[in-house]
């Protein structure tokens, strides 16, 4: 997952200082402060739902 986790950083506007192998994820130190990628197996229309209702 670290080589896939890292190519989706690349997806995205910020400056990553390093990352850290956790449990099931990578934790990454970036510009934006502490970020969790996780793998999720949820369908698109529900991560768009609850990226609606977090931002809210």
């Amino acid at each position: 997952m670290k080589d896939y986790g890292i190519s989706v950083l690349t997806q995205y506007q910020m400056e990553v200082f390093g990352t850290h192998k956790v449990r099931g994820a990578i934790l990454c130190d970036t510009d934006k402060g502490l970020l969790l990628l996780k793998e999720t197996r949820m369908e698109e229309s529900r991560i768009c739902a609850l990226a609606k209702y977090m931002s809210s």
